[in-house]
């Protein structure tokens, strides 16, 4: 079972050689964002992914960024070879889970946390395509 968190930025390659004649690498800062944001919604699912032997929330993992083309991707994962029980646990409704676990482990936080997540993105690219002229021109 794992949750994708994807930024894609159109014209990226374009926006890219801007920022780094800035010296500012912005594929990297919204890598760095995904990523932080990524373990705040693993972090949450932690309170919540079914626990009988504990195997499934120790198998939970947070991937580093990847980029690729126009599309920088942070991995959540749970399950490992385990990865159908992962699945059935999280899609399963009917199952009980003694709270406060649950079904939709991953979902539920990554929804909780969308509307916070594109903000931190929109920060970083904002902040990155600014011009900082607060230390020019001062000796």
């Amino acid at each position: 079972m794992a949750v994708e968190f994807r930024a894609e930025i159109d014209g990226l390659e374009d926006l890219l050689k801007v920022i780094l004649v800035e010296g500012r690498d912005v594929a990297q800062e919204v890598g760095r964002t995904l990523y932080a944001e990524a373990n705040t919604v693993f972090d949450l699912s932690q309170d919540i992914v079914p626990i009988d032997t504990g195997a499934l929330r120790s198998s939970g993992v947070v991937r580093q960024p990847e980029v690729e083309g126009d599309e920088i991707s942070v991995t959540i994962q749970y399950g490992g070879a385990a990865a159908p029980y992962a699945v059935i646990q999280h899609e399963n409704l009917e199952y009980f889970h003694e709270p406060p676990t649950r079904s939709k482990y991953l979902e539920a936080p990554l929804l909780e946390r969308l509307s916070e997540v594109k903000e931190s993105l929109e920060v970083v690219v904002h902040r990155a395509i600014q011009p900082d002229f607060s230390s020019k021109g001062e000796d």
